[in-house]
């Protein structure tokens, strides 16, 4: 679900963001960042094993 809501986010334009209800704007803001977290946390660790 939270990987789903990541993508939406990811994939949709800031105006359709703005214009969601506040409890699903701040869900997709929250969804997108901690999906672009865990990617960078994966990154870093593949990259110190270099």
């Amino acid at each position: 679900m939270l990987s789903a809501l990541a993508r939406y986010g990811q994939l949709s334009k800031a105006q359709t963001i703005e214009r969601a209800p506040e409890p699903r704007r701040t869900a997709l803001l929250t969804a997108v960042v901690r999906q672009l977290e865990a990617q960078a946390i994966d990154d870093a660790l593949i990259c110190s094993r270099c």
